[in-house]
């Protein structure tokens, strides 16, 4: 079976010198998979954050990876995409700063009722 790392040269710098592309092609026995992983941070309107990691990946059913490469370099493919994320749900800075606030008033209550 097949496995590249597509290269392209818009893509080269210091860190990156082949311009190795962010995904992967495998032939598999039904065609060739194409897939990427992610990692990062996503945010929503409401100012709350979670980290997400997981793998992206597409199904060419009865496609080569040179195949897929080709279909690649015009523009958008249809294809049935899936992913499988995982999610970290962040508080968000105001949640921390309540729970410390809280805190801090228990710890003042407390001392002077031993007073």
């Amino acid at each position: 079976m097949a496995h590249c790392t597509p290269e392209n040269s818009l893509l080269a710098t210091l860190a990156n010198p082949l311009g190795l592309s962010a995904f992967n092609l495998d032939q598999n026995l039904a065609g060739t998979a194409a897939s990427f992983g992610i990692e990062g941070m996503i945010y929503d309107i409401g100012g709350s954050s979670a980290l997400i990691s997981g793998i992206y990946s597409a199904e060419f059913v009865g496609d080569t990876p040179a195949q897929v490469l080709g279909l690649l370099s015009n523009g958008p493919i249809p294809s049935t995409y899936s992913g499988n994320f995982d999610l970290t749900i962040v508080p968000e800075p105001a949640t921390i700063a309540l729970l410390g606030a809280g805190l801090a008033c228990f710890g003042l209550i407390r001392r002077r009722q031993k007073q």
